[in-house]
């Protein structure tokens, strides 16, 4: 049964996450006038480390933090020399240490993973963000942004579970369960761009999301490749 339940919780976020994405997509894209080829369009795509060290959960059952990595995709568009408006997709992962009730017995070392954690955390922000240039050139643009999304987290955890077989009592803790929620939050983020070409560029992306029960998740800094359309 708990595996049939894990199975439709997992359904339900990834038919969850499919629509949010789209409705935000082409509601900026409309908004901002690039479908109907007004601007020019930029498409951005970074890599780069990923980590959730402020979590409010640090209190009580969040503990050692690892470095983990992020993947974005957003579509920008310039609404005037200053302003610029971006939708992004944003997925981070990072493990961390669980001494929370979900683990049940958390100091067990069949419960660790050889970094000494327990416990993964998913990330997936979908949002749009109004970005400030700083500084604005033909080939360099330095911008600072705030922007509201959507955030799905998903943390995967050890589970033990324990029958008996026979005279033999049995402990199992290759066994995984998951806790999920999604939250209204606040991206933030810094950029810098420089095109190499009328056509291709790099940029190099920072930032983190304010959710107000944690207060600061998503800490990232990447580096990326971006694409210019007329």
């Amino acid at each position: 049964m708990k595996s049939l339940s894990l199975f439709f919780t997992q359904k339900l976020h990834k038919t969850m996450r499919s629509k949010i994405i789209s409705f935000i997509l082409i509601y900026g894209l409309g908004q901002t006038g690039i479908l109907n080829g007004q601007n020019e369009l930029r498409t951005k795509f970074g890599l780069g480390y990923f980590n959730n060290p402020w979590n409010g959960l640090a209190k009580s059952k969040y503990r050692n933090p690892r470095i983990g990595e992020f993947f974005c995709f957003a579509l920008e568009s310039d609404i005037n020399n200053i302003l610029s408006i971006r939708m992004a997709m944003f997925n981070g992962n990072h493990r961390y240490f669980d001494s929370g009730i979900y683990t049940n017995d958390p100091y067990h070392p069949s419960s660790l993973y050889p970094d000494g954690t327990n416990s993964t955390a998913y990330n997936l922000m979908v949002g749009v963000e109004l970005m400030v240039s700083l500084i604005s050139t033909q080939r360099i643009k330095a911008q600072s942004g705030l922007g509201i999304g959507i955030l799905n987290y998903v943390r995967r955890f050890t589970t033990k579970s324990e029958y008996d077989l026979g005279p033999s009592h049995i402990i199992r803790w290759n066994q995984y369960d998951q806790h999920a929620f999604n939250e209204i939050i606040f991206p933030i983020s810094l950029t810098l761009s420089y095109k190499l070409n009328e056509i291709i560029g790099l940029f190099i992306d920072s930032g983190a999301y304010v959710e107000p029960d944690f207060p600061v998740m998503g800490l990232h800094a990447g580096l990326g490749i971006l694409v210019a359309f007329q």
